[in-house]
């Protein structure tokens, strides 16, 4: 086994564990089937309209794995077209918010803003 394959192996089996801090999210790709992946989901940041400072809009920081049946691929990533369901708080109705940005990645996780 090389270190890719264990950093790969970590993403999924340790850090988007539902027994930890993920939790379930769906992911639409732009194109292709929809699918249930996990996710950590830093929620709470906030963007402030740069415009005149009255539009508040909520930005979620999602980590996902860099797989392509338990996370998103990192070559599979639409930008502006793909979005993931998830909820704006912990027990409430999850809705779908679209993916902006690839903020990081590595061979093990990508970490994604969506609004």
């Amino acid at each position: 086994m090389t270190l890719h394959d264990i950093i790969q192996q970590d993403a999924v089996n340790v850090f988007c564990n539902l027994s930890d801090f993920a939790e379930s999210a769906v992911y639409y790709p732009h194109t292709g089937e929809a699918r249930t992946i996990n996710v950590v989901n830093i929620r709470e940041a906030l963007q402030i309209s740069p415009d005149d400072g009255d539009n508040v809009t909520p930005l979620f920081e999602i980590h996902v794995a860099n797989n392509g049946v338990t996370g998103i691929l990192s070559s599979e990533l639409n930008l502006g077209g793909d979005m993931i369901e998830f909820s704006l708080r912990v027990g409430k109705t999850a809705s779908k918010r679209s993916v902006t940005k690839l903020l990081s990645h590595d061979e093990g996780m990508l970490v994604l803003e969506c609004r």
